[in-house]
């Protein structure tokens, strides 16, 4: 698929981050289609110019699945079976209810000697061999599989390997531009250690703070101070954690319930509270009111307004927010609706043109917002910047 171009190599991208992370020299990478013998020739070849190899995919039980034999070959090394691996698939296919396939020992396969590494979220191992001075480290090859044995095994390696220790902490912003967040931070951005590093992500600005250490205590104290400086520039905006599940702890602490009206989100800000575990002792539900005769018949909102205002106003917006809270019985609640696009925008009210609304003990609001991108960023642009407002009510006290 890979030489195809079917898919993206996102995991050889992964690990090259993190070898570069750790200070670990990458010169080069090789994608060999599905054959033993060129596989094993590309192997034999890394090994002629590195001291340490990595190998993803091929790790699965089918004939396809030639990663343990290539590297076997590649070594020099018979092939063997790991029984307490064995044992272990066995047992968890029937775990599953699943009938045991003889094809699905070829996981338990190893090239002698070597270790296998637990696969947390998969059923196929991966593996380290150490051979005359060479290592060689077989990944899985499906994404999920991959994160949790980049993050589990092959960071550990890498941080005895280069004798220190990588500690990165991610700081989120809301509702705002990333040019805008990067311009707050660009003093902060060539600092060499800790490092900061503006990411984008839908509806959110990440950065990326990363400190380098001998200990984990070390770089725990060097990335804190510059998180507080941060801090101390975007205020409520800014999350340590994700969004979502530190509103609704926030709610929580204070014995508070929530519940959301949505038109252009379509549920989207629903989904988002809903995603977090335990949603359910603060969030009381909300309504999709995608039509004018919803939006007045469930939520209360005026005809009169919604004929001379529009959908897309600040009054319909607020009176959505007040509206669901009322029906629900809720402390807080919001509201969006907006031009999500690509059609249906006009010069009064352009796609991305957006207004969120929030009614609570201290009164109702709403705020405009005009996002910029696809439809699918409008509607991620438009959740974040609900749940910034929330935040920033909430802190306001």
């Amino acid at each position: 698929e890979l030489l195809l171009g079917q898919i993206a190599d996102t995991n050889a991208q992964a690990l090259g981050v993190a070898l570069a992370e750790f200070g670990v020299a990458h010169y080069r990478r090789t994608t060999v289609g599905d054959n033993r013998e060129r596989a094993a020739r590309a192997i034999r070849e890394a090994l002629g110019r590195a001291e340490l190899v990595f190998t993803i995919g091929g790790l699965g039980p089918t004939e396809d699945d030639l990663a343990r034999e290539a590297i076997a070959d590649a070594l020099g090394l018979p092939l063997e079976t790991d029984e307490a691996t064995l044992d272990a698939l066995r047992k968890r296919c029937e775990a599953l209810g699943r009938p045991w396939l003889e094809s699905l020992a070829r996981q338990a396969r190893r090239p002698a000697g070597a270790e296998m590494l637990n696969n947390s979220v998969g059923t196929a191992p991966g593996l380290v061999v150490r051979h005359e001075g060479k290592t060689v480290v077989a990944l899985p090859g499906p994404k999920g599989e991959f994160s949790a044995m980049l993050k589990e095994h092959v960071r550990p390696l890498l941080s005895a390997l280069s004798g220190t220790v990588i500690v990165s902490k991610v700081l989120r912003i809301l509702d705002m531009p990333e040019s805008m967040v990067e311009s707050a931070v660009a003093d902060l951005i060539h600092s060499e250690n800790p490092t900061v590093a503006p990411l984008m992500h839908a509806g959110e600005v990440h950065l990326r703070l990363t400190a380098r250490a001998k200990h984990r205590a070390d770089a725990d104290a060097a990335i804190e101070p510059l998180a507080d400086t941060i801090r101390s520039r975007f205020g409520a905006k800014l999350f340590d954690d994700e969004p979502a599940a530190t509103i609704l702890q926030a709610l929580r602490l204070a014995g508070l319930k929530l519940a959301v009206a949505e038109s252009c989100t379509g549920g989207l800000l629903g989904e988002t509270l809903t995603r977090v575990p335990g949603a359910s002792d603060v969030f009381l539900g909300g309504v999709i009111a995608y039509s004018d005769e919803v939006k007045a018949s469930l939520l209360g909102v005026a005809r009169t307004d919604l004929n001379q205002f529009g959908a897309v106003s600040e009054t319909v917006a607020i009176q959505m927010a007040a509206g669901v809270r009322r029906a629900l019985g809720s402390d807080y609640a919001l509201s969006i609706t907006g031009v999500a696009g690509p059609g249906g925008g006009t010069e009064a009210k352009p796609v991305g043109l957006v207004f969120i609304g929030l009614s609570g003990p201290r009164g109702d609001l709403a705020i405009e917002r005009r996002h910029g991108g696809t439809r699918e960023l409008v509607r991620a642009r438009s959740v974040s910047s609900a749940l910034a407002l929330l935040r920033e009510e909430l802190v306001r006290g």
